[in-house]
């Protein structure tokens, strides 16, 4: 009986299918124990107020100051930028912000007011 190509080749798979079977069972049995002495997550230190004030309504929110930095430091730790690198707190909802143009300042507008 003559082995040729084909049958090398499916032996040499089935050997290396074997192989990475074992050397994944083999990993994921020594990190099994790992997992649980690791926190998933750091302790937030703005947990509390961002619990706080996810409940607040929008009136309540737009006066909190305190609200809308805890949720700035959590989005820029979520964004992975550095502390401080947004804005100091973010516009209140139905405040327009500075740089909207207002109806008299629009490009399409006529400067006399005779549309």
């Amino acid at each position: 009986m003559e082995i040729g190509t084909p049958q090398v080749l499916k032996v040499i798979a089935l050997g290396l299918g074997i192989a990475a079977g074992l050397a994944a069972l083999l990993e994921l049995s020594s990190s099994a124990g790992r997992d649980r002495l690791t926190p998933a997550v750091a302790e937030d230190p703005h947990g509390a107020a961002l619990d706080r004030c996810r409940n607040l309504d929008p009136a309540d929110y737009a006066r909190a100051t305190d609200c809308r930095a805890a949720w700035e430091a959590a989005r820029q730790r979520f964004l992975g930028l550095p502390p401080g690198t947004g804005p100091a707190t973010p516009p209140s909802p139905g405040v327009p912000s500075p740089t909207a143009p207002s109806p008299d300042t629009r490009p399409d507008a006529d400067p006399a007011g005779t549309e």
